[in-house]
């Protein structure tokens, strides 16, 4: 996914930053995760936090919160792992 100039200023733009967790302003959906409509399709807004802070996602990975807050948009709060890993 790669966000032009104009989507990474609407994401931010939904986005309130504090000394800990990022929160998501925008849409959030029945599940609590914050969802993103971006080049015609909607994504969870901590997917496309991570791609922006790291790049490109491998296929089969989950991006994982530290901080259990599922609005939560931190780069620094997310991270990389498994199915299995989210079931721990």
């Amino acid at each position: 996914m790669v966000f032009s100039d104009s989507d990474l200023k609407r994401f931010w733009s939904k986005v309130n930053k504090t000394e800990n967790c990022w929160e998501w302003l925008g849409t959030v959906s029945e599940d609590g995760y914050g969802r993103f409509r971006v080049k015609g399709r909607t994504a969870l807004v901590h997917r496309c936090s991570y791609v922006i802070a790291n790049g490109e996602l491998v296929d089969n990975w989950c991006v994982l919160h530290k901080c259990s807050n599922q609005k939560c948009v931190n780069p620094d709060h997310l991270f990389l792992g498994t199915q299995a890993d989210r079931i721990i």
